[in-house]
């Protein structure tokens, strides 16, 4: 449990950071690692675990760039990740690099998580497209047993 309370707390915050720094790279064109430069000094009370998954979902992002692009033409053809606003972009990049990357983190989880921050930084109609596109990545990135 993290020590503010409630254990999600952290990880919400973590994913929160996650896609401040993702929008930041998007309209900068920064890496993580330069995202993560200026970020931190000005956050610096966030807990040390929030950190560390704000820390793995950047490195997935990246790591799984290819498949991120692969499955968004597949899943939304007429919505391609270049014509995507930069927060959209970065929400979409954010929930499927968690479901590629945290295997120990439940896909309705990371759902329900990404669609949370859509309801407070996009407009209404992403939700429906983002739920859409995650609902298909969680069947074809982790399949019922």
């Amino acid at each position: 449990m993290s020590p503010r309370g409630k254990s999600a707390d952290w990880r919400r915050e973590g994913r929160e950071a996650a896609l401040q720094m993702l929008y930041a790279m998007e309209l900068n064109g920064q890496n993580p690692r330069q995202a993560e430069l200026w970020y931190w000094p000005l956050h610096p009370n966030l807990p040390a675990e929030s950190r560390s998954l704000a820390g793995r979902l950047l490195a997935g992002v990246e790591q799984h760039a290819a498949a991120i692009a692969d499955v968004s033409a597949r899943l939304c053809p007429q919505y391609p990740l270049a014509g995507m606003t930069p927060i959209d972009r970065a929400l979409l990049k954010l929930g499927l690099a968690e479901m590629l990357g945290q295997p120990d983190t439940p896909a309705p989880v990371v759902v329900h998580e990404i669609l949370r921050l859509c309801q407070a930084y996009t407009r209404p109609e992403m939700k429906r497209l983002l739920n859409a596109v995650l609902d298909g990545a969680l069947r074809e990135f982790r399949p019922a047993r």
